[in-house]
């Protein structure tokens, strides 16, 4: 499933991708979200081929409710992997892996792998493995030891199981890893040694141009987890992995906006999110940006 929103600088690349994978039973589908034609002329020659999909929305619905369409509307498959149209596959054996994974063992419900982080305008690339051996575990294991999960666009998961729990239902831009974490509590999880896709961050990336109140509004998808897993968790483990959660995803919003040098925005993420920011993080920032300003 790929979805796509003004990547047509980029569609080619995740759809080729997608085409070089070496499972041979495989459906490739993209939802077109965008304003314009440019990226159903770039892939008007892949309409031939009968195990690609094109999907054009007749209005702009949004990346949650794209998501939402591809799963539930466009996609057949038994095992499914969600891709962004500006990102790409870089190990052409991810998903007959992950899917040998799922054949060995039917308690398991998501196979994820490491992610390469592309910063465009840096032109960087930086390696994130998540394991060093490729390793099986209880889903509840990753609220019990506090961490995040793997990159969405490296997780085959069981596309049935993922309709059941109502996938990509919360509005927020954290609506996957809202789906993902209660995913987690239905069985077990691997993650792949390998490292499987690239994900490109680029001055377009919407997690990086939204206005930071809404962002701060929406880490409200973290609660909207909670409340599911307290029917499977203790509740010591359920409260120190709030609080995780909220740390690290405030200070992902910090980081954020310090990029922007946009003071106002540093002393409004103090004010909100002061439990789970060192004030001298943000002081730290704040007296940067003013020694640039100065300068």
């Amino acid at each position: 499933m790929i979805a796509t929103y003004n990547q047509s600088k980029y569609i080619l690349q995740a759809v080729e991708s997608a085409f070089k994978q070496d499972y041979c039973n495989i459906e490739i589908i993209v939802s077109d979200d965008s304003i314009d034609d440019e990226t159903e002329f770039i892939l008007e020659k892949y309409k031939k081929f009968s195990n690609f999909k094109y999907n054009k929305n007749n209005k702009n619905i949004g990346r949650v409710k794209n998501y939402r369409k591809l799963l539930y509307e466009l996609s057949n498959g038994k095992y499914v992997i969600m891709l962004d149209g500006d990102d790409f596959f870089i190990d052409n054996s991810h998903i007959s892996k992950a899917i040998s994974f799922f054949f060995s063992d039917e308690k398991i419900v998501l196979v994820g792998a490491g992610i390469n982080v592309y910063y465009e305008k840096k032109d960087v690339v930086i390696e994130r493995k998540i394991t060093e051996a490729d390793r099986i575990f209880d889903g509840k294991s990753i609220f019990a030891t506090p961490q995040f999960l793997a990159n969405h666009q490296t997780l085959v998961y069981d596309r049935k199981l993922a309709c059941k729990l109502d996938f990509y239902r919360h509005p927020s831009m954290g609506s996957d890893s809202e789906s993902l974490f209660r995913l987690f509590l239905h069985g077990k999880i691997v993650y792949m040694s390998s490292v499987s896709t690239t994900w490109r961050i680029h001055e377009q990336n919407t997690t990086f141009v939204r206005d930071i109140k809404l962002q701060i509004k929406e880490l409200d998808f973290i609660d909207s987890i909670a409340k599911y897993a307290s029917n499977f968790l203790d509740e010591n483990v359920l409260n120190n992995w709030k609080t995780f959660m909220y740390s690290v995803m405030s200070k992902h919003i910090l980081s954020i906006a310090s990029q922007s040098n946009d003071i106002k925005s540093l002393i409004y993420i103090q004010i909100k999110l002061f439990k789970y920011i060192r004030i001298k993080d943000n002081a730290f920032q704040i007296l940067r940006i003013l020694k640039n300003k100065i300068k």
